[in-house]
């Protein structure tokens, strides 16, 4: 099967692993893609830090949705924004 890239995808949900961890320290961060048309296709899911991006390609077929995973790690302590798609979520790091 060939994959193309799909225009009808959207983030159905963002989570992230905690809401604080420690300077250096991964988070992980999951959100699901669901393909919203008619084709299978590759839905390209952008994943940003405090404007800060990183992205996966994840193969769908048609109403088919699968979990994407990020790691972060974060060098230096504050409250930092998660976006994808049109959900964000925020979390804390701090110095231990």
């Amino acid at each position: 099967m060939e994959w193309e890239a799909l225009t009808t995808w959207e983030v159905g949900s963002l989570s992230l692993s905690s809401k604080a961890v420690s300077v250096g320290h991964p988070l992980q961060v999951t959100a699901v893609v669901e393909n919203t048309g008619a084709k299978p296709g590759m839905a390209e899911v952008e994943l940003q830090v405090n404007g800060v991006s990183s992205s996966r390609e994840v193969p769908l077929l048609p109403g088919e949705n699968k979990s994407v995973q990020f790691i972060v790690a974060v060098p230096k302590p504050g409250t930092y924004t998660v976006m994808a798609g049109n959900l964000t979520e925020r979390f804390e790091v701090i110095n231990r």
